[in-house]
Formats: C-alpha cells, structure tokens, sequence
C-alpha cells in the first residue's frame, strides 16, 4: 500500500502511483480528518483530477469504486454506491 498524500506532501513517486493505477490496484481518496490535514474531499478531487489528467467522469468512477471498498455488506455497499450516483447526477 501506498498512501498518496496528494494535500499534504507526497509519500510516493509520481511513477509509483502511475503504474500502480494502471496496474488496477484500488484508489479511494480519504478525507478522515480535514482538520488536521487542511483539506476537503472537493480537494483532493481536483488535485487528483490535475495529477493524474483525469477528466470529470473518470473521477465520478473513481467515486464510485471507492463506494464499493467500504467495510459494509454486499447489498449496503450497493445502496451507496447507488445514492452517490443518484446524488452526483451522473458525475
């Protein structure tokens, strides 16, 4: 695992995260405790969206996969991942 730290400095190589992207291994993008790291989940998103070159509906995706990490049971996990997409409009 490597954990990214896109706000607050970067724990990982730029290659790192690429090839791990395009290796297909899980992203989400965590917001736990935007107190302490000074940022917000809007963010992320966009310093996401500028790093990698994603485009409005590959980050809506990586929402939505996100959704489907959750520590949550199979038909919970769906709702939600169904209440994002209701909610984002399609985003």
């Amino acid at each position: 695992m490597c954990d990214w730290l896109l706000s607050s400095g970067n724990a990982c190589s730029g290659a790192e995260r690429e090839r791990a992207r395009r290796a297909g291994h899980p992203v989400c993008l965590c917001t736990d405790d935007a107190g302490v790291f000074r940022t917000s989940l809007s963010r992320e998103l966009a310093l996401a969206g500028a790093g990698f070159g994603l485009a409005p509906a590959a980050l809506g995706a990586l929402c939505s996969a996100a959704a489907g990490y959750a520590f949550l049971p199979p038909h919970e996990r769906a709702e939600l991942q169904a209440r994002r997409r209701q909610r984002a409009g399609g985003f």
